[in-house]
This record gives structure tokens, C-alpha cells and sequence, in this order.
């Protein structure tokens, strides 16, 4: 019996040396959640300067897609589409883990059962105490996404309030069918 998997491949040789704790972490906070909206992490290897994460292989697309292609969602749709997203980030941080990079494109939605699958946490961040994750320093995340104290220099940030910020920018886009900030660069929101 086979069954389809996804394969995120990354070229070693195209990273920094501290770039590439990215890649490994992606694999080490995968380890750590199991829950039915996040991607299931099969195994991971590594051949040749070349790292593998195998992953289940979720159905359906990036939420930006469907909300390109068809607009903004009906309420009577994104409202318990939401509150599944806000379970899901509850478990996540629960577990001690903030994503920091939460947008639509991290988000595959399937439309045949009206779920989303979470993805890509290369960026996320896991400790062993949960004060450590209220005083984050680095700047990381998309920039639509980000929260406003993501763009200040050298401020600590809680890293679950910026997680709420970018799925409250999510949940806006799924609504309204756009942004509700534009900017071309972080000194123009």
C-alpha cells in the first residue's frame, strides 16, 4: 500500500550556517504537535547537502488562492472556518511553540470539507518557558502579517500577541477579500 506524501527539499549549500537552524527547526517543532489542522511531519532525511521533510500531503490549496480566485468568504463560511484557526493556534501555543509567520499562504484550505491545514513553521519558535515567548527580539514574518512592534527596532515582542495580530489580518482578508494595510515597505504602512 502507498500513500501520497509531500516533500519539502532544501539545498544546505544555499543557506548561511545559522539560516539553516531554520530548516532543522521546522522538522524539531513539527516532532512536538500532533493535531488533526496541522501538517503531519513522516520523516526527514538528509543526502548530500540536501534536507528532506516528508509531510502528508494536504488537499487543497493556499488560502490565498481561493480567496484570489473567488473573493471574500461568506461569514456564514469564515466564522467556523475561524474559530478552527483559533483552536489550532490555542494548541500551538499551548505547547509552547509561537509560529511568527501565520498568513494565508501558510494555510492550506480544502474546500471539499471546509478545513485548513497549518504549514510551514520554519520560522516558529518553541521554549521551555512560556515568559521566554513574551520576550522575543527578532524580526521575523511577512510583512502584510506583521504587527506593528515586528517593525520597531530592538523591541521585545510577545510572540503569542503577534500571532493573534497576523491571524486577525487573515481573518479580515478572508472577509473583506484584501489587506487591510498596503505598503511596499515596513517604513510605508
Amino acid at each position: 500500500m502507498s500513500s501520497e506524501v509531500a516533500i519539502k527539499t532544501i539545498c544546505l549549500k544555499k543557506y548561511k550556517k545559522h539560516n539553516t537552524r531554520n530548516i532543522y527547526n521546522e522538522r524539531f517543532i513539527l516532532e512536538k504537535l500532533s493535531n488533526p489542522q496541522i501538517v503531519n511531519i513522516i520523516n526527514s532525511y538528509e543526502k548530500n547537502n540536501i534536507f528532506h521533510i516528508v509531510l502528508e500531503l494536504c488537499p487543497g490549496e493556499e488560502l490565498f488562492f481561493t480567496i484570489r480566485r473567488c473573493g471574500a468568504m461568506p461569514t456564514e463560511l469564515a466564522l467556523p472556518l475561524f474559530n478552527s484557526m483559533l483552536s489550532t493556534l490555542h494548541y500551538i501555543h499551548s505547547c509552547n511553540i509561537v509560529h511568527r509567520d501565520i498568513k494565508l499562504e501558510n494555510l492550506i484550505y480544502c474546500a471539499q470539507t471546509h478545513s485548513i491545514k497549518w504549514i510551514d513553521f520554519d520560522l516558529a519558535k518553541y521554549t521551555f518557558h512560556t515568559k521566554e515567548l513574551e520576550r522575543l527580539t527578532t524580526s521575523v514574518g511577512t510583512l502584510s502579517y506583521c504587527a506593528p512592534e515586528i517593525l520597531s527596532t530592538y523591541v521585545r515582542y510577545n510572540g503569542k500577541c503577534i500571532d493573534v495580530w497576523s491571524l486577525g489580518i487573515v481573518f479580515y482578508t478572508i472577509l473583506c477579500g484584501d489587506f487591510p494595510f498596503v505598503a511596499d515597505d515596513a517604513h510605508h504602512i
